[in-house]
């Protein structure tokens, strides 16, 4: 869905070099874009993707899961939905999706650079359904180690901030 939105940009979307900036859990949609794009070597778009692709800039985003979502279930008794269901902590999915993009970006890695920062201040739970985990007030989204992807030569950098 995301990868047909790029195409409808049109045919000279993917005729430069491409970076994205990705925060939180939109670096976890741009690895199954990639991953798409990877299984679609028939599809010219797909292709001129791969090839222009340049910088990655994740942002906040949960590689590892993140242990706040693994306390949504927990405290709500059920998953709040899928997506966050999929962003507990060691969820299969994105634990085979994180091993796909580590060989993904050594196989590639003199075509493009990953670029990583994390968050290092607690963030206001003060909205929505964080207000029924277990009485937090505030606390990290995506902590450091979940916000390293594990890539070889690349290091996390902080950002001074919370995660909104």
């Amino acid at each position: 869905m995301v990868f047909e939105a790029l195409k409808s940009a049109g045919p000279d979307v993917f005729d430069a070099p491409i970076a994205f900036v990705c925060h939180s859990l939109g670096g976890i949609v741009l690895k199954q874009v990639l991953r798409h794009a990877e299984q679609s070597s028939a599809d010219p778009y797909a292709v001129g993707l791969l090839e222009n692709l340049s910088r990655v800039f994740f942002i906040a985003t949960p590689h590892g899961g993140a242990a706040i979502a693994s306390r949504a279930t927990k405290y709500m008794g059920i998953a709040v939905n899928r997506v966050v269901s999929s962003l507990e902590k060691g969820h299969a999915h994105t634990v085979e999706l994180g091993d796909w993009y580590r060989e993904f970006s050594v196989a590639r890695r003199s075509q493009f650079k990953n670029f990583v920062y994390y968050e290092t201040e607690d963030t206001s739970l003060n909205a929505g359904w964080f207000q029924r985990l277990g009485g937090l007030a505030r606390a990290k989204i995506v902590e450091k180690d979940s916000a390293d992807p594990g890539l070889p030569g690349v290091t996390p950098v902080p950002l001074v901030g919370d995660h909104v």
